[in-house]
């Protein structure tokens, strides 16, 4: 019987580092004294990838140069046997087959060449595994015996893994006492067997402890929000983490550090220590850019992401574009109780000018942003609307008290080309003459969009929405509660709110029904970089939904810049052969 020990198998891993260290330090001599000699060839066949370069490693023979000494050659060759054997140990097997021939000679004069072929016979297999956790806990007596199960090949690098995932879930899960009391391979190499015994004592799971704050002037209970444990919770380092990560994303801070160190554990509770330095909390933005649905726009705002010690943030906004132009703002107060949670109260001027409408909107209103089951995220909002507008032939002004709520749920991956994700919303809005507004409307929308995986750099994206508002008198609805379709991120190919129904003229006055749908591949191409296929289709109506559609085909090219996908487009409609430029810029979820 052999037995093996983790020393065992680092021995000759090391020993082979320090035998190609060894032979690099001898041709760096030679360079230094007038030149790189010439390597000997060493052949070595009949091991996979990973065999090959471990056993080229604990080769004494491997990269030595032809000048070497034929008494220093033939040395180092008597111990290609050992050396190999040694190797290929660490992967169980323990009874190779090895044919070496050394030559002089080749493959020129002055030289030599080792050849040798190796086949590395039956491997051992794992006859016993023991594994006993003390005392019992499900983190560890429930891991699958990947590598050291019954009947599996043995092989070293296998064993020391499983090994190290014990070492992983004890750090991660707060076992911080636990330790192998025994770790034993026996190896029968007559038999080609090996008998694991392994006895993992875990100790006691420290837990959480209070938690502290340095280097913040924000009151403690806006820093709790962020919490995703309380004192005495036990250790988890995944809470700690997302912990950190809620922290950094607060938009309070430009840098966070979490200290949960073992060492200061009362009582196997750890406490929590925060070091955090705050963001500069005021701040100037200025934008420009570009979509072919409002033409250039240029834009300047000023915040002041921390008003007071409860993290109250305030922000004022200008913009002016071709088609659409604004001014507003609004103050925010953290939700007492969810972290991404707030209510605000704003107010704003916006004026838009289309093609078949003109449009000049105030609101002064309040905002709640609240989660709710399952991750949705609901807003609920009242707010004043004025509208003045021009819509083909009709003017009018109205004044409407509108409360809504809609629900969101949105799941990506943290990346700039996420290669699945979804994004789902549900609203519902309306007024009455009941509650002292001009207009009598009830507005409901539903809309998905969904990334989904073709292949490695493939992918397909599906968006579609159905919107339906009810009303006794549609003259008196402003625009922005009626639908229209075509533009950039509605059904390109056709001009920004183009689609839908006309009056007698011919103008577009917009429905009170919406469908929309579109089916686009995209194709990675470069890091950054994609090429997309699509189509559109959507349709704005009345009383009832169309049946038939204004459908366009197109390509694009995709940059994942670091501030958003910027998406170029050109698209044609089914029924005409005119083609359409669009540009945006916008997160794709």
């Amino acid at each position: 019987m052999v037995r093996l020990s983790t020393k065992f198998v680092w021995s000759s891993i090391f020993s082979g580092i320090f035998a190609v260290k060894r032979q690099w330090l001898f041709v760096g001599l030679l360079v230094l004294m007038g030149g790189l000699p010439l390597q000997a060839e060493v052949q070595l066949s009949g091991l996979n990838a990973e065999m090959t370069a471990v056993v080229e490693a604990q080769l004494s023979l491997w990269t030595q140069p032809c000048e070497l000494n034929r008494w220093a050659v033939r040395y180092q060759f008597s111990r290609v046997e050992p050396e190999v054997r040694d190797a290929l140990v660490s992967f169980g097997y323990y009874s190779p087959v090895i044919n070496s021939k050394l030559e002089w000679g080749v493959p020129q004069v002055d030289c030599w060449r080792a050849t040798i072929e190796l086949d590395p016979g039956p491997p051992v297999v794992i006859r016993e595994s023991q594994f006993k956790v003390l005392p019992e806990n499900n983190f560890f007596s429930a891991l699958p015996l990947l590598g050291i199960a019954p009947g599996e090949q043995f092989d070293h690098q296998r064993y020391e893994n499983f090994k190290a995932s014990l070492e992983q879930i004890a750090t991660e899960k707060g076992f911080f006492d636990a330790f192998l009391v025994t770790h034993e391979v026996a190896v029968d190499p007559v038999q080609l067997a090996a008998d694991i015994h392994l006895e993992w004592h875990v100790g006691q799971r420290y837990s959480l402890g209070a938690v502290s704050y340095v280097g913040s002037d924000l009151e403690e209970d806006i820093l709790n929000r962020y919490l995703p444990f309380k004192a005495g919770d036990p250790f988890d380092a995944k809470m700690l983490g997302e912990f950190y990560q809620a922290l950094l994303s607060s938009d309070y801070f430009t840098d966070v550090s979490i200290d949960a160190a073992v060492d200061t554990a009362i009582d196997r509770q750890i406490p929590v220590v925060v070091n955090l330095t705050p963001i500069d909390p005021i701040e100037t933005r200025l934008g420009v850019g570009y979509s072919t649905d409002i033409g250039a726009r240029a834009s300047i705002s000023h915040i002041n992401k921390r008003v007071n010690q409860k993290g109250h943030r305030i922000e004022g906004t200008l913009a002016v574009a071709e088609r659409e132009s604004e001014v507003g703002g609004f103050y925010r107060i953290p939700d007492a109780d969810y972290a991404e949670g707030w209510s605000s109260f704003y107010a704003g001027l916006k004026k838009t000018n289309t093609d078949t409408s003109e449009v000049t909107t105030s609101k002064l209103g309040v905002r709640q942003l609240v989660l709710v089951r399952s991750n949705w995220i609901m807003t609920r909002f009242i707010e004043v609307v004025n509208d003045n507008f021009l819509i083909a032939a009709t003017e009018n002004a109205t004044t409407n008290l509108v409360p809504g709520v809609s629900f969101n749920r949105t799941h990506t991956e943290l990346s700039r080309r996420p290669r699945s994700g979804y994004r789902l919303g549900l609203g519902l809005s309306g007024t009455s003459r009941a509650i002292g507004s001009e207009s009598d409307f009830v507005n409901m929308f539903a809309n998905a969009k969904v990334i989904w995986p073709l292949w490695p750099t493939g992918r397909l994206i599906t968006r579609g929405q159905v919107a339906a508002v009810v009303s006794n008198n549609f003259e008196a609805l402003p625009p922005g509660n009626r639908y229209f379709t075509g533009g950039d991120n509605k059904v390109r190919g056709f001009d920004f709110q183009s689609l839908g129904p006309v009056d007698s003229a011919g103008a577009v006055i917009g429905g009170n029904r919406l469908l929309e749908l579109s089916v686009e591949v995209d194709q990675k191409i470069a890091e950054n970089w994609a090429i997309a296929l699509f189509s559109d289709a959507g349709s704005a109506s009345l009383n009832q939904f169309a049946t038939t559609f204004s459908t366009s085909v197109g390509f694009g090219v995709r940059w994942y810049s670091p501030i958003g996908p910027v998406q170029v487009d050109l698209a044609s409609p089914l029924d005409n052969n005119e083609v359409r430029l669009h540009i945006s810029l916008g997160p794709e979820l």
